[in-house]
Order: structure tokens, then C-alpha cells, then sequence
């Protein structure tokens, strides 16, 4: 899914690996991709790099990283310093990255240990890897123009877009069809695609017209509670569905603000205090 920062331009749900196979990447130049561990590939992204476009993908454990005179670095000895921020160049095969990191906080480092004693069987981890699951770590081609909180910013944009799609599936549910009559399957489907396109576009004229913000959740939950006012509004003609468009809105304004948060800034204010050089023009994809 494609997402202009702080304006949802068009959805387009692609998969990453075609692209590097199709030689597609090249269409795209100026673009962000972030990658989960998932799509930890060397040879993507080069081919994100050979066509002009940016990548951030967390750090994959056991992954070998050499410094500019290829030096294996000593990535224990580096994040055994307890130092907050990492911010280096390293080299994997011949290409320059750059590793970004940052120190979790102490109850984040915990639930990280326990997720991942669950997972040995063993039950012990090593010092080194101890050491790794202290710090949130990513490895990126992005220039240095943005610095290890803009880098943080900008992977937190790939939570936003799951947001989407765990709506369309909690409150939409999109992924439950009560049919297996093909047309009543495209029906279903299409209408509910509808319904979450025109809300995507009234929750981003809200946001761009109020000085609040809203929230999507909200919107998407309010909407699917007039369903039936809704369509009777469309099948009552185009000066009826437009009256109800405008009385929808009102209701989402009204309604639908997001809970002001005390204790950290909104991820929308992190990405108004992140500005970008002049120079590059980001488009964000979340890796599907």
C-alpha cells in the first residue's frame, strides 16, 4: 500500500519480491520501502538501491557487518557500551549502509527476553544475543540528512498502514464472507472497499482541515454503524446521499477525535517535526 506522507494518495498492494524479479523497482524512484525481518534479502536491497529508491528493514541476528576497510565489526562490543543511539556505516558484500539503533527501554528489553527464552528451547540466551535484543536496530540506505530519529519516524509509518488493514479486518471484516456464490462474494467485498475508500477520504479532510486529530478506528466504526442509513441514502439518489455525506461528516468531527496522548507525541506530530531535505521526495510502501 502506497502512502504519501500526510495524505493517503492511492492503495496498491504489491509484492515486493515481483518487483525485484520483474525489474520493476526503477518505476519507483523515491520511494521508501520498509521491510520486516521477513524480507531480509542483501540482494533487495541492492536492487532498491540500483534503482534510486530508500530502504529501512530491521536487523536480522547473526548478520555479519563490515566496517569501510572490511573489518568485521564487533556488533557485541559496540551495543555493550549501553550506549542510548547507534548511528554507523557498515558494509555488507560490497555495498555501504548505514546501521541505526537505538537502546529499548528497560520494560521493551524484558518482554524481549521473554519472548525469545519461550522460543529456545534451551531456555538460555547468549551474551551476544542478549546484548542485540537491547536495541531496536535497522539498516538503511537513507542519507544522513536523516538522523536516527527521523530514520524511527519513518519505520513507525509501516504500524500506521497495519492499522489500516486491521480495521478493514476487525471492523469491516473483510476477510468473512457469508457466501460462496461468486457475485455475492465480488459484491460484498467491493462494497465494503467502497465504504472504507470514501471514509479513508473523509477521515484525511478531517485531518487536514481540523486542528484535531482523528481517529480512523473511530471512523471506520461510526460509518459501519449507519450502514443502513447509508444505503438508503444512495438508493435514494445523488442530492440524498451528498445531504448524508455532509451530516457523516459532522458526526466524524464530532466524534471520532483521538485520545490525547500525555506521556509521547502523536506519531502525526513526530512526522511534522521530521522535515525532509529539499531534495528528495519520499513515497512510503509497506513491504506486502
Amino acid at each position: 500500500m502506497q502512502l504519501k506522507i500526510g495524505n493517503w494518495r492511492n492503495a496498491d498492494v504489491t509484492r515486493l519480491a515481483e518487483q525485484v524479479r520483474e525489474k520493476k523497482l526503477a518505476e519507483r524512484k523515491g520511494t521508501l520501502y520498509l521491510q520486516d525481518l521477513g524480507y531480509y534479502k542483501q540482494n533487495t536491497f541492492e536492487e532498491i538501491d540500483k534503482s534510486g529508491n530508500y530502504f529501512i528493514s530491521k536487523v536480522k541476528y547473526g548478520v555479519i557487518f563490515y566496517d569501510l576497510l572490511g573489518n568485521r565489526i564487533d556488533l557485541k562490543k559496540i551495543l555493550s557500551t549501553e550506549r542510548q543511539n547507534v548511528d554507523i556505516k557498515i558494509m555488507i558484500g560490497d555495498r555501504v549502509w548505514r546501521l541505526i539503533g537505538q537502546r529499548a527501554p528497560e520494560q521493551a528489553i524484558q518482554e524481549r527476553v521473554k519472548k525469545a527464552k519461550r522460543s529456545h528451547r534451551e531456555n538460555t540466551l547468549s551474551d551476544e544475543y542478549r546484548q542485540f535484543l537491547n536495541y531496536t536496530l535497522y539498516i538503511t540506505n537513507l542519507p544522513e540528512e536523516y538522523n536516527f530519529e527521523g530514520v524511527f519516524t519513518l519505520y513507525r509509518i509501516r504500524w500506521q498502514i497495519e492499522l489500516i488493514f486491521k480495521v478493514w479486518k476487525s471492523v469491516l471484516k473483510l476477510h468473512k464472507i457469508h457466501s460462496a456464490k461468486k457475485s455475492r462474494v465480488l459484491c460484498e467485498v467491493q462494497g465494503k472497499l467502497i465504504m472504507a475508500t470514501i471514509l479513508a477520504m473523509l477521515y484525511h479532510s478531517l485531518n487536514l482541515s481540523s486542528p484535531e486529530y482523528h481517529s480512523y478506528h473511530k471512523i471506520v466504526q461510526f460509518g459501519k454503524s449507519l450502514a443502513y442509513k447509508w444505503a438508503l441514502a444512495l438508493s435514494s439518489g445523488y442530492e440524498a446521499h451528498k445531504r448524508f455525506l455532509a451530516y457523516l461528516l459532522k458526526q466524524l468531527a464530532r466524534l471520532c477525535k483521538k485520545n490525547k496522548q500525555k506521556t509521547k507525541p502523536r506519531i502525526e506530530d513526530r512526522l511534522i517535526i521530521l522535515t525532509a531535505p529539499p531534495s528528495f521526495h519520499l513515497e512510503v510502501l509497506k513491504v506486502a
